[in-house]
Protein backbone atom coordinates (compact mmCIF):
# COMPACT_ATOMS: atom_id res chain seq x y z
CA UNK A 1 0.00 0.00 0.00
CA UNK A 2 1.39 3.38 -1.17
CA UNK A 3 0.97 5.80 1.84
CA UNK A 4 0.78 8.84 -0.82
CA UNK A 5 -1.90 7.67 -2.58
CA UNK A 6 -4.38 5.65 0.24
CA UNK A 7 -8.13 6.00 -1.29
CA UNK A 8 -7.04 4.94 -4.78
CA UNK A 9 -5.19 1.46 -3.04
CA UNK A 10 -8.51 1.15 -1.54
CA UNK A 11 -10.73 2.02 -4.96
CA UNK A 12 -7.88 -0.55 -6.48
CA UNK A 13 -7.89 -3.23 -3.93
CA UNK A 14 -12.13 -3.76 -3.77
CA UNK A 15 -12.98 -2.94 -7.47
CA UNK A 16 -11.36 -6.54 -8.33
CA UNK A 17 -14.52 -7.99 -6.76
CA UNK A 18 -17.05 -6.26 -9.06
CA UNK A 19 -17.35 -7.00 -12.67
CA UNK A 20 -15.20 -4.70 -14.97
CA UNK A 21 -18.60 -2.77 -16.17
CA UNK A 22 -19.57 -2.45 -12.69
CA UNK A 23 -16.30 -0.66 -11.91
CA UNK A 24 -16.15 1.27 -15.13
CA UNK A 25 -19.63 3.25 -15.00
CA UNK A 26 -17.80 5.35 -12.19
CA UNK A 27 -15.82 7.19 -14.63
CA UNK A 28 -18.15 9.51 -16.55
CA UNK A 29 -16.35 12.60 -16.55
CA UNK A 30 -12.80 13.14 -15.25
CA UNK A 31 -9.31 14.13 -17.24
CA UNK A 32 -6.08 13.97 -16.25
CA UNK A 33 -3.08 11.60 -16.29
CA UNK A 34 -4.11 10.09 -12.91
CA UNK A 35 -7.71 9.81 -13.79
CA UNK A 36 -6.47 8.23 -16.80
CA UNK A 37 -4.44 5.89 -15.17
CA UNK A 38 -7.06 4.54 -13.08
CA UNK A 39 -9.28 4.07 -15.30
CA UNK A 40 -6.81 1.89 -17.60
CA UNK A 41 -6.13 -0.30 -14.63
CA UNK A 42 -10.13 -0.85 -13.99
CA UNK A 43 -10.49 -1.20 -18.15
CA UNK A 44 -8.29 -4.59 -17.78
CA UNK A 45 -9.76 -6.22 -14.56
CA UNK A 46 -11.72 -9.01 -15.62
CA UNK A 47 -15.22 -8.90 -16.87
CA UNK A 48 -16.76 -10.86 -14.40
CA UNK A 49 -15.51 -10.35 -11.03
CA UNK A 50 -15.14 -12.82 -8.18
CA UNK A 51 -18.42 -11.52 -6.65
CA UNK A 52 -20.95 -12.18 -9.90
CA UNK A 53 -23.82 -11.39 -7.73
CA UNK A 54 -22.47 -7.67 -7.04
CA UNK A 55 -23.31 -5.40 -10.76
CA UNK A 56 -22.10 -2.34 -9.55
CA UNK A 57 -19.76 0.01 -7.31
CA UNK A 58 -19.95 3.13 -5.44
CA UNK A 59 -17.32 5.04 -4.12
CA UNK A 60 -16.62 7.83 -2.12
CA UNK A 61 -17.98 10.39 0.37
CA UNK A 62 -19.91 13.19 -1.50
CA UNK A 63 -23.29 12.57 -0.57
CA UNK A 64 -24.51 14.29 -4.02
CA UNK A 65 -22.20 11.75 -6.37
CA UNK A 66 -23.30 9.14 -4.07
CA UNK A 67 -27.08 10.03 -4.23
CA UNK A 68 -26.92 10.39 -7.81
CA UNK A 69 -24.72 6.86 -8.72
CA UNK A 70 -26.87 4.58 -6.20
CA UNK A 71 -30.64 5.94 -7.72
CA UNK A 72 -29.31 4.62 -11.04
CA UNK A 73 -28.64 1.04 -10.02
CA UNK A 74 -31.34 -1.81 -9.62
CA UNK A 75 -28.89 -4.67 -8.19
CA UNK A 76 -26.74 -5.57 -6.01
CA UNK A 77 -23.64 -3.28 -5.47
CA UNK A 78 -20.52 -2.30 -3.30
CA UNK A 79 -20.35 0.83 -1.39
CA UNK A 80 -16.65 1.72 -0.36
CA UNK A 81 -17.59 4.87 2.17
CA UNK A 82 -14.58 6.52 3.93
CA UNK A 83 -14.25 8.95 7.26
CA UNK A 84 -12.31 10.53 9.79
CA UNK A 85 -8.64 9.93 10.11
CA UNK A 86 -7.07 9.72 13.91
CA UNK A 87 -3.67 10.27 14.74
CA UNK A 88 -1.92 9.04 17.89
CA UNK A 89 1.47 8.31 19.39
CA UNK A 90 2.49 4.89 21.06
CA UNK A 91 4.77 4.21 23.47
CA UNK A 92 7.61 4.86 21.16
CA UNK A 93 6.70 8.16 20.15
CA UNK A 94 5.69 6.57 16.71
CA UNK A 95 2.72 8.68 15.19
CA UNK A 96 0.15 6.24 14.26
CA UNK A 97 -2.77 6.71 12.08
CA UNK A 98 -5.80 5.60 11.77
CA UNK A 99 -8.84 5.71 8.76
CA UNK A 100 -12.60 4.44 9.40
CA UNK A 101 -13.57 2.52 6.42
CA UNK A 102 -16.96 1.16 6.00
CA UNK A 103 -17.42 -1.48 3.49
CA UNK A 104 -21.50 -1.97 2.33
CA UNK A 105 -23.25 -4.58 0.51
CA UNK A 106 -26.46 -3.33 -0.20
CA UNK A 107 -29.59 -3.16 -3.17
CA UNK A 108 -32.76 -0.77 -3.57
CA UNK A 109 -35.55 -1.96 -2.77
CA UNK A 110 -39.01 -1.03 -4.12
CA UNK A 111 -40.96 -0.90 -1.08
CA UNK A 112 -44.07 -0.78 -3.29
CA UNK A 113 -43.84 -4.60 -4.16
CA UNK A 114 -41.47 -5.94 -1.27
CA UNK A 115 -43.35 -7.54 1.55
CA UNK A 116 -40.75 -8.24 5.62
CA UNK A 117 -40.81 -11.81 3.95
CA UNK A 118 -39.14 -10.82 1.35
CA UNK A 119 -36.68 -8.05 3.17
CA UNK A 120 -35.78 -11.32 4.96
CA UNK A 121 -34.50 -13.07 2.22
CA UNK A 122 -32.62 -10.35 0.86
CA UNK A 123 -31.26 -9.12 4.46
CA UNK A 124 -29.72 -12.94 4.15
CA UNK A 125 -28.43 -13.34 0.70
CA UNK A 126 -26.76 -9.77 1.43
CA UNK A 127 -24.98 -10.91 5.08
CA UNK A 128 -23.85 -14.04 2.92
CA UNK A 129 -22.12 -11.61 0.65
CA UNK A 130 -20.51 -9.56 2.74
CA UNK A 131 -19.32 -12.64 5.39
CA UNK A 132 -17.45 -13.92 2.48
CA UNK A 133 -16.08 -10.59 1.50
CA UNK A 134 -14.88 -10.82 5.14
CA UNK A 135 -13.70 -14.35 4.78
CA UNK A 136 -11.94 -13.29 1.31
CA UNK A 137 -10.07 -10.20 3.02
CA UNK A 138 -8.89 -12.74 6.07
CA UNK A 139 -7.66 -15.05 3.68
CA UNK A 140 -5.45 -12.33 1.94
CA UNK A 141 -4.11 -10.88 5.05
CA UNK A 142 -0.48 -11.23 3.27
CA UNK A 143 -1.59 -8.23 0.98
CA UNK A 144 0.05 -4.67 2.05
CA UNK A 145 -3.68 -3.25 2.18
CA UNK A 146 -5.35 -5.95 3.47
CA UNK A 147 -2.40 -6.12 6.63
CA UNK A 148 -3.69 -2.59 7.74
CA UNK A 149 -7.30 -3.54 8.36
CA UNK A 150 -8.04 -4.07 11.85
CA UNK A 151 -9.99 -7.43 12.67
CA UNK A 152 -12.40 -8.36 13.78
CA UNK A 153 -14.58 -6.10 11.84
CA UNK A 154 -17.95 -4.65 12.75
CA UNK A 155 -21.00 -5.56 10.68
CA UNK A 156 -24.07 -4.01 10.79
CA UNK A 157 -27.48 -3.60 9.41
CA UNK A 158 -27.53 -0.75 6.67
CA UNK A 159 -31.26 1.26 5.32
CA UNK A 160 -30.65 4.48 3.33
CA UNK A 161 -34.59 5.85 2.17
CA UNK A 162 -32.19 8.49 0.13
CA UNK A 163 -30.03 6.05 -1.62
CA UNK A 164 -32.92 4.40 -3.54
CA UNK A 165 -34.14 2.86 -0.26
CA UNK A 166 -31.17 0.53 -0.37
CA UNK A 167 -30.67 -2.05 2.51
CA UNK A 168 -27.82 -3.97 3.04
CA UNK A 169 -25.27 -4.59 5.28
CA UNK A 170 -22.13 -2.68 6.17
CA UNK A 171 -18.60 -3.68 7.36
CA UNK A 172 -16.56 -1.06 9.47
CA UNK A 173 -12.78 -1.07 9.64
CA UNK A 174 -9.68 0.93 10.76
CA UNK A 175 -6.73 0.75 8.52
CA UNK A 176 -3.95 1.86 10.37
CA UNK A 177 -0.63 2.27 9.94
CA UNK A 178 2.47 4.85 10.92
CA UNK A 179 2.58 8.15 9.24
CA UNK A 180 -0.10 7.75 6.71
CA UNK A 181 -0.71 11.31 6.65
Amino acid sequence: MDTQNILIDIFRYFAKFIGRDGVLRNFTAGKGDAYTELKSHCQVLPEAGSFPDITDYVFGVNESSVEKRINNIKGIYLFIDYGNFLTSRNANNVKIDELHLAVTVAKPLNIETVDLAAEVLLADRLLNIIRTIRRRLIDDKDDNFVRRLTFPSEITPWYSRELNNSTGWTMLFKLTGVDLL
